[in-house]
């Protein structure tokens, strides 16, 4: 049976020269949550903090500056992997599933790096699982351009996903979502 790792990040900026605050995934096997995961970090010292991104997250500069070590929550989050898959087995890894996958896959995979962990791969197959992809498939170009934009929370409106506004932009809040909306998606529509 396939192993899913659904996930949403939280960042300082849109750039490469911001860093990761909030990792949260979810461990999904057919259709049953079986593991989650939600760790809260301070950026590296040498990434940038974008006021922009602050006021997204509703977090202070000092706020976040005051989260856990990044190295830490390194650390813990591979032993969270490694209940799910063996790095070693080439075989055993999760399918990463995220809206946007590949933005939250590159802060991800620069978190890793800057950890002096290149094994980032070893965990999850490629290519990606990108539920906007997959919503957008799932419409025709009419449906499409009714919407404003494809942000997740329009798009989760739009096929009946329920959400509550003041919890956006809360990684463990929208990695729900995502799974909530891959389902409606993909995994109903079986």
């Amino acid at each position: 049976m396939n192993k899913y790792f659904f996930v949403d990040t939280e960042t300082t900026g849109v750039e490469a020269v911001h860093g990761l605050v909030q990792v949260s995934g979810l461990v999904v096997v057919g259709n049953d949550i079986i593991d989650q995961i939600d760790l809260m970090m301070h950026p590296f010292p040498d990434k940038a903090i974008s006021m922009g991104a602050l006021k997204v997250i509703g977090k202070s500069r000092e706020e976040i500056e005051a989260l856990p070590d990044p190295r830490e929550q390194h650390s813990m989050f591979l032993q969270f992997l490694s209940k799910h898959v063996s790095k070693y087995d080439r075989t055993d890894k999760l399918r990463f599933c995220a809206y946007n996958a590949p933005f939250d896959a590159r802060f991800m995979r620069a978190w890793f790096e800057d950890c002096n962990d290149k094994y980032f791969g070893s965990h999850f197959w490629y290519p990606l699982v990108d539920v906007a992809q997959t919503a957008f498939e799932a419409m025709t170009d009419k449906q499409r351009g009714q919407l404003s934009n494809f942000k997740l929370a329009t798009v989760c409106e739009w096929f009946g996903v329920d959400t509550k506004e003041e919890l956006l932009h809360e990684a463990m809040y929208d990695t729900l979502l995502t799974y909530d909306l891959y389902k409606k998606v993909k995994l109903d529509s079986k």
